[in-house]
């Protein structure tokens, strides 16, 4: 079943052109959610059709202090009138530093999705318009393959189309998964095939 669904995700790529001016909007996110959901929120956005991701709180930490002195809210809640309920911001991608804004852990692995999803892409369209073929095609279909099996359970994880306790096994399949070594075959494929093109 996992064979037949990857060979059907690659035969029609994850990036499908569209004419909409669509961004998909997680209103659902929290800083405290699993890393994985902010590694993968573009390979979610290019497989689904729109143009990225919108509206990711960067400076959307707490600032507003009780009369305790407790940090407890945002400064959109200084302005109650600018809650949205459900399309709220809850989540930033940056932390307070000593001088500024700093990155974080949730910032770090969305960057990092980014860059494997374009890497991905890359492949993808170079096999779509043909300017791969033979033993290297194949090797670009097996990284991407491999990628989409590991990514679609993962995801299904994620939406609760599982129970929580098959969630908890595909979870800790994709931790056991050696993702790195995924990410390594990625862009080492991707170099080869970089360096095949440039020579065309």
């Amino acid at each position: 079943r996992q064979n037949r669904r990857s060979r059907f995700r690659t035969n029609f790529f994850a990036w499908k052109p569209t004419d909409r001016v669509v961004t998909a909007y997680f209103r659902g996110l929290f800083n405290n959610h699993p890393i994985t959901d902010f590694r993968f929120l573009t390979y979610r956005t290019t497989e689904g059709g729109v143009r990225g991701v919108g509206r990711l709180g960067a400076d959307f930490w707490p600032v507003l202090k009780d009369k305790r002195g407790r940090v407890r809210g945002t400064l959109s809640a200084r302005y109650p009138e600018s809650g949205w309920r459900n399309l709220d911001i809850r989540m930033s991608m940056l932390a307070p530093g000593k001088d500024g804004a700093v990155t974080t852990t949730r910032y770090e692995m969305f960057r990092e999705g980014l860059q494997e999803c374009e890497t991905r892409l890359f492949l993808e369209e170079a096999l779509l318009h043909k300017k791969v073929s033979g033993e290297l095609a194949k090797r670009c279909r097996t990284v991407l393959d491999a990628r989409t099996r590991v990514l679609d359970d993962l995801d299904r994880a994620r939406k609760r189309e599982v129970s929580y306790e098959q969630k908890d096994v595909i979870f800790e399949k994709f931790v056991d998964a050696d993702w790195q070594k995924l990410t390594d075959d990625l862009y080492a494929v991707a170099a080869e095939l970089a360096a095949k093109l440039a020579e065309e």
